[in-house]
């Protein structure tokens, strides 16, 4: 069945509780196992889990294929990280993650997700 892509951006920002430089390591793979239920990378490259630009893992969920994820951008000293994901079948995505400290000692992580979604089109014959 043919299918046309679709693109789809989200954003969202959370407030945390502390400082940028304490949560900002939640947001690479082998941190958000501390507070992702379910969140289960299978380190690729480097084999440590070592965060760095390049790194690859893979997901899986019970739903679909697995998933591949590669850090494109890491600058930790900004708070900075993007993953490009792709789940084979599925969808190709872009996550970026800037955390910024407040006054407050207090962050707010800016979430940006842009995916591009298979669409099933039904193609009528007459």
């Amino acid at each position: 069945m043919p299918f046309v892509a679709k693109r789809v951006t989200r954003t969202h920002t959370i407030q945390l509780s502390a400082s940028a430089s304490r949560v900002f390591p939640l947001f690479e793979p082998i941190g958000e196992k501390q507070w992702a239920e379910g969140w289960d990378p299978h380190m690729l490259y480097p084999a440590s889990g070592v965060t760095q630009e390049g790194s690859v893992f893979t997901t899986q969920s019970h739903e679909s294929s697995p998933t591949i994820w590669t850090v494109t951008h890491f600058d930790p000293e900004k708070f900075q990280i993007t993953y490009l994901r792709v789940t084979p079948d599925s969808n190709v995505a872009k996550v970026e993650i800037h955390c910024a400290d407040n006054q407050a000692k207090t962050t707010q992580a800016h979430i940006i997700l842009i995916c591009n979604r298979k669409v099933m089109m039904l193609i009528w014959k007459e």
